[in-house]
């Protein structure tokens, strides 16, 4: 997928196989639960959904230490079905892996094509740097202005805006 494509709540790129390059990976589709009014989904109830469906999943894929994970610069993506497609009875949700780099996606390395993802040292093709004063991840590897050092458990809601973490980051990382 493109960065732009990441970036939709539904996806219908066609698969890629895992042997070959590609900037995702479906690491699991999960079904919604009867009881969520899945046709009119708002973000805000789909960013909670994939808390639930998706993260758990995520951070089992990954493997290794909640420090080591959140020092990479993998993240969870999720899709949903299209307008047409959830009207017309689906109900499922992917969750997909991706390692972005600033406004574009990196190609996946060979490792992430398996479970757990962190077997060893941290590289810097997949330890979390920041670039622009947007604060967009990427991998340490390419062109960045910060680089992960730490990683710390904030207390509060999960559903932070970005300056909101951004200004967090700040008071913790002085």
């Amino acid at each position: 997928l493109t960065y732009n494509q990441t970036l939709s709540a539904s996806s219908t790129a066609p698969s890629v196989s895992c042997s070959s390059t590609h900037t995702t990976k479906t690491i699991t589709v999960r079904m919604v639960p009867n009881d969520t009014d899945y046709k009119h989904i708002t973000d805000a109830q789909a960013f909670k959904l994939a808390a639930t469906l998706c993260y758990p999943k995520f951070v089992a894929y990954l493997g290794s230490t909640q420090e080591d994970q959140h020092l990479t610069a993998y993240e969870l993506l999720f899709f949903l079905p299209t307008a047409w497609q959830r009207a017309n009875g689906a109900r499922w949700m992917r969750c997909d892996l991706v390692l972005f780099a600033g406004t574009a996606v990196a190609a996946l390395p060979a490792a992430s094509n398996s479970s757990p993802v962190l077997t060893g040292p941290l590289t810097d093709s997949i330890k979390r740097c920041l670039v622009t004063s947007d604060h967009l991840s990427t991998p340490c590897s390419r062109t960045h202005s910060y680089r992960s050092s730490a990683a710390y458990t904030v207390s509060g809601t999960l559903y932070r805006t970005h300056d909101q973490w951004v200004a967090k980051g700040k008071s913790l990382c002085p």
